[in-house]
């Protein structure tokens, strides 16, 4: 199952809305090593300013495995 769920989560890491950035690149780090492979894809994410708030902190990461809202 988690193979099949990689191509759609790396293909959202390029998505215009920062949400689905951020949770792509969320559910990929959940998959730890099965997703080792788009690592550098994440790392590209790193500098994605977009993510900051205005003090310059990144959003709120919730716990692996919990689904937001």
């Amino acid at each position: 199952m988690t193979a099949d769920l990689l191509p759609s989560l790396a293909a959202r890491l390029d998505d215009p809305t920062l949400e689905v950035r951020f949770r792509a690149a969320e559910l990929l780090a959940c998959l730890g090593p099965a997703a080792v492979a788009h690592a550098d894809e994440v790392a590209v994410l790193l500098d994605d300013n977009a993510a900051r708030d205005t003090n310059g902190r990144p959003p709120p990461r919730p716990p692996c495995g919990r689904w937001p809202g």
